[in-house]
């Protein structure tokens, strides 16, 4: 594609990034999630604090795990930290929660579905009709995976 006169734009926007070592902290909490979370689970979301400006939140991320709440934050965390494309979850050196900027959405659903599609890259099994009516069987979108509840 040709932008003007001599500004070319790759077709491949990763042709030319150096890549990375895997990181082991990454691969554990996602092993860790991926057999503790099944599709179709809800997230419990506490907004721990929210900005003067509204711009940003802290949030804690729980599991019901057989009636027991299980903190999930530091998983959380390391996925959203190592995945290029979930850049806004960091961790600022509070004891608890994630932080996450935005504003004007639900930003516990975002960052539920975000995890949905970090844990679900492939999609995941509908039972029935799937989301717009969907009847194949199967949802492209691990995002929708999960369910989110803000406590």
């Amino acid at each position: 594609m040709r932008w003007g006169r001599g500004i070319h734009l790759n077709p491949n926007p990763k042709a030319n990034h150096m890549t990375k070592k895997p990181d082991p902290q990454f691969a554990e909490s996602l092993e860790t999630l991926r057999s503790i979370i099944n599709p179709g689970d809800t997230i419990n979301c506490i907004i721990r604090s929210v900005a003067r400006s509204g711009m940003s939140r802290r949030i804690d991320f729980y599991i019901n795990q057989s009636g027991v709440m299980s903190w999930i934050t530091p998983h959380v965390l390391r996925l959203g930290v190592m995945d290029e494309t979930h850049k806004a979850w960091r961790n600022r050196g509070e004891p608890n929660g994630a932080y996450i900027s935005g504003c004007g959405m639900d930003m516990c659903f975002e960052s539920v579905y975000r995890l949905g599609r970090v844990l679900f890259p492939q999609g995941f099994a509908v039972d029935g009709r799937g989301r717009n009516g969907d009847m194949s069987g199967h949802d492209n979108d691990g995002g929708y995976a999960l369910k989110n509840r803000t406590i």
